[in-house]
């Protein structure tokens, strides 16, 4: 349909961007299902996904398809983005404001494309730009849900599925963040 075109030429866009020191470096596509129920937005894409060229894969993404499962979803029904579009260099330990501005206004035009519902923030980064004013680490949050108004869309915070290879308990945050989108779609 014609929102799959419009993100075709989005991601013609956002690939030969020269708007901030992530220039030339790997971009992967967004992945989307046919009929979207949601979005699912990283902080940046996973080094896997920059291999591949293309965002849900590896094993960021086995988390996430396990938590679809989990509440009776397939990932088909989601599209799968970042905040950033390309991951930072391995030496740079934050993204930057200079990153994470240069990218927003692609952001913006793929919501307002694709008119989300429900909106997952799967980073501390995505949370934060979707809800400046919110307190709290990516672990207090991780669940909640914010109504915007402005977007029409219900976010849910969750948290960087990377945290789990540090710390395997955090598999219970992430079911929190699913069952919330669980409950938004039923």
């Amino acid at each position: 349909g014609l929102a799959k075109i419009e993100i075709t030429a989005l991601v013609g866009e956002f690939r030969t961007c020269e708007g901030c020191s992530l220039k030339g470096m790997a971009h992967p596509l967004p992945r989307m299902g046919a009929k979207p129920r949601f979005m699912l937005v990283f902080d940046s894409p996973h080094w896997q996904e920059e291999k591949v060229g293309k965002m849900l894969e590896g094993s960021n993404a086995d988390v996430i398809k396990a938590a679809l499962k989990g509440i009776g979803l397939n990932p088909a029904e989601g599209y799968y983005t970042s905040l950033v579009k390309s991951g930072k260099p391995k030496e740079q330990k934050e993204l930057t404001n200079e990153q994470i501005n240069g990218c927003t206004k692609f952001l913006k035009q793929e919501i307002e494309i694709l008119k989300p519902p429900v909106i997952i923030a799967m980073g501390s980064k995505a949370s934060r730009w979707f809800a400046p004013g919110m307190k709290g680490s990516a672990t207090d949050l991780a669940g909640k849900v914010v109504y915007r108004a402005d977007l029409d869309a219900s976010i849910i915070f969750g948290l960087n599925p990377g945290m789990l290879c540090h710390d395997p308990s955090k598999i219970t945050l992430v079911e929190k963040v699913f069952d919330a989108l669980g409950q938004l779609l039923s």
